[in-house]
């Protein structure tokens, strides 16, 4: 019986879908930050696969239909930025300018480490590309001739663990200002460190939706001027 059922697209949509919800209910129950929803629901659908035998392939069949739904679904993010269009008017320089010297240092940190753990070409390739939003990921993936599924795994770490270290961050610097956090967020930590951003407040959210975009923008010419 499970196996047909997995058979089908609407498995992994399904699935995806009630353990969002779940994670959900969890995260209003205990508010907490370390409860990432990214990382919980990775570990429960993991786990759910691990538990019932199911192939990865087979919940990707419906999986990768949400994957592709997310380019398109980044419009949405347009909506609290033109809500917050007099702050982005005000402060358009210090946004721009932590964004094209964050999007560089994050290239150049995985640049350097690479040598330092002497790491081959293909693996620092796919690293690149760690803090854009998947969609831009996969594109700048093929660009630099890395490995895709690396550089989704690169993208999720560093999505979670920013989401999840940037208070105390915050708290340990002295970082108030609610445009400071969200260009953070939105620069090192992508879709996952926007959500994030959100839970701290609107003006963040939009900060970091913003940031997203910028971020993909100078990722892009960067990999593009050096690899």
């Amino acid at each position: 019986m499970i196996i047909s059922l997995t058979d089908n697209a609407l498995f992994g949509i399904v699935l995806t879908l009630l353990v969002a919800y779940g994670v959900t209910l969890l995260k209003r129950h205990y508010r907490s930050h370390l409860l990432n929803f990214m990382l919980l629901s990775i570990f429960f659908i993991i786990g759910f696969l691990l538990l019932f035998d199911i192939e990865y392939s087979k919940y990707a069949l419906g999986g990768e239909l949400i994957l592709d739904a997310l380019g398109p679904l980044t419009v949405i993010l347009a909506v609290p930025m033109y809500e917050n269009h007099k702050h982005l008017r005000y402060y358009y320089f210090p946004i721009f300018a932590g964004v094209f010297i964050g999007s560089f240092v994050s290239i150049a940190s995985i640049y350097i480490l690479s040598n330092f753990l002497d790491l081959n070409t293909t693996l620092m390739h796919s690293f690149l590309v760690k803090s854009v939003t998947t969609p831009i990921a996969i594109t700048a993936s093929y660009m630099v001739d890395g490995v895709i599924s690396l550089g989704v795994l690169s993208v999720v770490f560093s999505g979670v663990f920013g989401a999840v270290i940037a208070s105390g961050l915050f708290r340990l610097f002295g970082i108030s200002n609610p445009i400071a956090k969200g260009v953070a967020l939105g620069v090192t930590s992508h879709a996952i460190g926007t959500s994030r951003a959100f839970e701290l407040g609107k003006l963040e959210g939009a900060m970091a939706a913003l940031s997203i975009v910028l971020t993909g923008v100078c990722t892009i010419f960067w990999l593009y001027l050096f690899f």
